[in-house]
């Protein structure tokens, strides 16, 4: 009897309140002010300071049944949590040259940026933010551009306080004889799993049949820190109205970065550190035998996954005009309308993350992580009526930097190393009626498709889609 030893109240509780509830308050106030101080002789320089309060509540409340133990429908178990912040914050502007006043040849302008944020979360404690940025001319064509930042995002209250919930996941067990010899160091991987009792030969069922654990927030969470700097330069030829090049690089390093790991990530933090046993290892559980069990296997959830590096090279063109301003046109007297396209071009040179602070795990070479990605948009409007072209492109890569030789064997017996680049297409338009929009849009235009060995590690066809839409305002 589900209601044996409920009181009557509790089961008109359980009759009424069946539905979860799930509150989220935020409660901010915040003031500033701004204004320039004194004048420069190449222009004012600004300042402006203020603060901001903030209170972030969430409440999570699952069906009575749940609360009542009387129902195994998955809602988890009630969560309430909150924290406070109060930040201060100071930022001016600081013109350097400019305005009449150019003492340095080939130099028509320079300006400086700089801000500065102090805050203090009742939760992830106290921390800093700063930025400092250059924006110089060279003569009328060239802009050179430069920032140096420290930046911190404190967790989010879902990440904190998302309630605990049942989870059923498959695992990829390093540890099981297929997994053995893969990671960033399998030599480690290896001497970590037979320090856990398993032998070479040991195949792991969980690759197979899920296992149940709990997943959700942490209120353990810190701030994620970044130091970041990008410096590069945009060239506007005098000569070409409407075109801009630009080329930049960029460096992010993140530590205590908030991610949310699955069973297999958990245990490959565990296996593949120097640093055997960490914390990773006690978020899941063996057998005698070293098999997972089936029930209360693991705890996963959000976590501060320690380390992300980030490196790239971005290179991008932008071209505006009137159609009838392009010199061949110049001649037609009829509107032809505006042309905007724009290419970007991403070279990542590294993209490492390290889940122990110990072992990096730089994926950038694989198709999932390819070095090369680039993409154009062009669109040409007239009056009411819009058309574009969307080109986005993906570079080859391998199917694993740390496959075995051998691991990958395609349909016909043959092993595969890497995947081709692709390009999709997408083409569309819109026409506007009075408060009438008509759009039609077509996906994928020329069908790109991917190999059967493609869809086996999990890139899935998206097939051409056909779009069609009318939006109405009143």
């Amino acid at each position: 009897n589900p209601f044996e030893g409920a009181t009557q109240e509790n089961v008109d509780y359980l009759i009424v309140n069946r539905t979860a509830v799930t509150e989220i308050e935020q409660e901010i106030v915040s003031g500033f002010l701004t204004s320039d101080i004194f004048a420069l002789p190449a222009g004012n320089l600004g300042f402006a300071t203020g603060f901001e309060y903030r209170r972030e509540f969430a409440d999570y409340r699952p069906g009575a049944g749940n609360q009542l133990n009387i129902t195994r429908d998955g809602g988890g178990s009630p969560t309430t949590g909150e924290y406070f912040t109060t930040d201060v914050y100071a930022e001016t502007y600081i013109p350097v040259l400019g305005g009449g006043f150019n003492p340095i040849p080939f130099i028509d302008y320079a300006d400086v940026e700089a801000s500065y944020r102090l805050m203090n979360n009742t939760r992830a404690g106290v921390d800093e933010a700063w930025a400092v940025g250059l924006s110089m001319g060279i003569l009328e064509d060239l802009n050179f551009r430069a920032n140096v930042a420290r930046t911190v995002r404190a967790p989010a209250v879902t990440e904190l306080f998302l309630p605990r919930v049942q989870s059923s996941q498959f695992a990829a067990d390093p540890c099981s004889a297929n997994n053995l010899n893969g990671g960033p160091r399998p030599a480690v991987r290896a001497a970590n799993c037979a320090a856990e009792g398993l032998p070479p030969t040991f195949i792991s069922q969980a690759q197979n049949a899920t296992v149940s654990g709990f997943t959700g927030g942490n209120p353990q969470l810190n701030n994620e820190t970044a130091d970041s700097y990008n410096f590069g330069l945009v060239f506007s030829p005098r000569w070409v109205d409407g075109l801009t090049l630009s080329v930049d690089y960029i460096n992010i390093a993140i530590e205590d970065a908030i991610t949310s790991f699955t069973l297999t990530q958990i245990m490959q933090a565990c296996y593949d550190s120097t640093n055997y046993p960490n914390s990773f290892c006690n978020s899941f559980t063996r057998l005698p035998n070293g098999q997972l069990p089936s029930i209360n296997a693991f705890t996963s959830g959000y976590v501060n996954a320690a380390i992300q590096e980030f490196d790239s090279v971005e290179l991008a063109a932008r071209y505006q005009t009137e159609l009838n301003d392009v010199f061949f046109l110049n001649q037609i007297e009829s509107d032809l309308g505006t042309f905007d396209a724009t290419l970007r071009v991403y070279n990542v040179q590294t993209n490492t993350t390290s889940s122990t602070g110990f072992d990096y795990n730089d994926t950038v070479g694989q198709r999932s992580n390819p070095n090369w990605r680039g993409d154009v948009r062009a669109q040409w409007y007239r009056g009411p009526v819009t058309a574009f072209v969307d080109v986005e492109y993906t570079g080859s890569g391998l199917v694993s930097k740390f496959a075995v030789p051998y691991q990958y064997i395609d349909e016909t017996g043959n092993p595969y190393y890497n995947f081709d680049s692709y390009t999709t297409v997408d083409i569309g338009g819109s026409y506007d009626w009075n408060n009438v929009t008509f759009r039609a849009s077509i996906q994928n235009v020329t069908d790109e498709g991917y190999t059967n060995a493609e869809k086996a590690h999990g890139y899935y066809n998206i097939g051409r889609i056909f779009n069609v839409g009318v939006t109405a305002r009143f």
